[in-house]
């Protein structure tokens, strides 16, 4: 099957690159009366806003209740009030190209904000071998050693899927298409090393 596959090697390799940009896991962050809560799949996003709603109506009350007092003490809070909405109703983070869709993160935003540190440690390690197979891919090819650091990137991808399902982290199809495209060059460089090995074969017969 992927013999038949028409893309040169090297746009599989920039597509590889490119999945690690694309949305890769679940995340939405809720500012709950102003502590920030992350959530890596739908059940806790839902969670999270639900309780941002309650604490948020108490807020209200709360704060009616306050401008009652102050007006009659003939104080004015309309500017603090304002202040305080604004704050409530602030984005949810600066750096905005961590973030593919309102609802993901890339697996470089793995690297940095998924809590927990071996999947970190896991998605960066994969992501450092995608670079090195498409900037020094002559010399891995050379060196006979290419499909070994393929295979050891496909190796860090599955212990990521593993990690996730342990942590309940939604993968999204940038995780799904990095794997693809990894079993797709490994399955291309078996190929490749098998060919190679009986040409050697029948030019050099025992």
């Amino acid at each position: 099957m992927f013999s038949k596959i028409e893309l040169p090697a090297a746009t599989i390799r920039f597509l590889t690159l490119a999945c690690y940009f694309l949305p890769f896991v679940f995340y939405f962050s809720t500012c709950v009366d102003g502590v920030t809560k992350s959530a890596f799949n739908k059940a806790d996003a839902i969670k999270h806003e639900k309780e941002k709603v309650l604490v948020e109506k108490q807020n209200i009350f709360q704060t009616a209740a306050n401008e009652v007092i102050d007006h009659l003490t003939f104080k004015d809070t309309a500017t603090s009030f304002t202040s305080e909405t604004m704050l409530i109703l602030e984005n949810l983070g600066d750096n905005w190209y961590l973030y593919p869709t309102f609802t993901s993160i890339s697996a470089i935003g793995v690297a940095f904000i998924l809590e927990n540190p071996f999947a970190k440690i896991v998605i960066s390690l994969s992501a450092l071998f995608s670079l090195v197979t498409f900037l020094l891919w002559r010399f891995l090819d050379r060196k006979k050693i290419a499909v070994y650091v393929i295979g050891s990137n496909l190796f860090f991808v599955l212990v990521f899927f593993v990690t996730c399902l342990v942590i309940n982290a939604t993968l999204l199809y940038g995780a799904y298409a990095l794997l693809f495209l990894l079993l797709i060059q490994l399955f291309s460089e078996i190929q490749k090393r098998k060919k190679i090995n009986s040409n050697f074969e029948v030019i050099s017969p025992n």
